[in-house]
């Protein structure tokens, strides 16, 4: 069976807002636009922390920088 991940918490940075000033984590190296915190629920495994740039997040991502915490 696979896993199951579940987002528990996305800042408004998946959105065309600008994200909580207490999500952001820095600026990305790779476009230069904001690292946010998000939060995710794996099943069997637990919780783990992800620092994701805004431009990777949303349907339609231009960056892949992510690093999990």
């Amino acid at each position: 069976m696979g896993e199951t991940v579940e987002l528990i918490d996305r800042p408004a940075a998946a959105l065309n807002e600008r994200p909580d000033p207490a999500a952001v984590r820095g600026v990305c190296p790779c476009c230069s636009a904001e690292i946010v915190s998000n939060c995710y629920y794996v099943d069997g495994k637990g919780y783990y922390i992800a620092w994701e740039c805004r431009r990777s997040l949303g349907k339609a991502p231009t960056c892949d920088y992510r690093r999990v915490l």
